[in-house]
């Protein structure tokens, strides 16, 4: 093989190296910034919860975010409201299976007895509906939700919480 079909080869390794290490960072990126959104939402929730603060609120966390951060992320009136609802919608799996059932079966699948959830076994709890849910109430189920919901994109996030308040 000479130097020019070598290099060639070597210049296409490197580009789809690079274009991998692309994909990969923005999927990162996204889940860090869907977590992020998560907080946000729940400080919200838990401050209006705690402190009887009202929907004026979030007019006024906008303007303040806004003028520090600029346009690096989008902390609109809208867009906080939609980053509490995803806090207060999705934080129990009884809602999170309403609006994406196939996600509650999955998530019954994968947790179990005989399996640990952040490193820790997890009680079974019966339902109401004579369903088993595996959970630990706080933190570690908490945190699991919000692992999964990271994964689903802010786009489909928002669709998702529209169609069911449509329904």
């Amino acid at each position: 093989m000479n130097e020019i079909a070598q290099y060639k080869g070597f210049v296409e390794q490197l580009k789809e190296e690079i274009r991998r290490s692309q994909v990969l960072a923005s999927s990162v990126s996204t889940r860090i910034m869907l977590e992020l959104y998560w907080y946000i939402g729940q400080q919200i929730f838990e401050k209006q919860k705690e402190l009887g603060w009202g929907n004026d609120v979030i007019k006024q966390l906008s303007t303040d975010l806004q003028k520090e951060f600029d346009s690096k992320f989008s902390f609109s009136p809208d867009n906080l409201h939609r980053m509490r609802q995803l806090y207060s919608e999705y934080c129990n799996l009884e809602v999170l299976g309403q609006r994406v059932p196939k996600l509650k079966n999955q998530l019954l699948a994968l947790i179990n007895p005989q399996k640990k959830v952040l490193g820790q076994r997890v009680p079974k709890i019966q339902s109401s509906d004579n369903q088993i849910y595996n959970t630990e109430i706080n933190e570690n189920w908490e945190e699991v939700i919000k692992k999964i919901v990271s994964l689903i994109p802010w786009g489909h996030n928002i669709l998702i919480m529209r169609r069911q308040q449509q329904t």
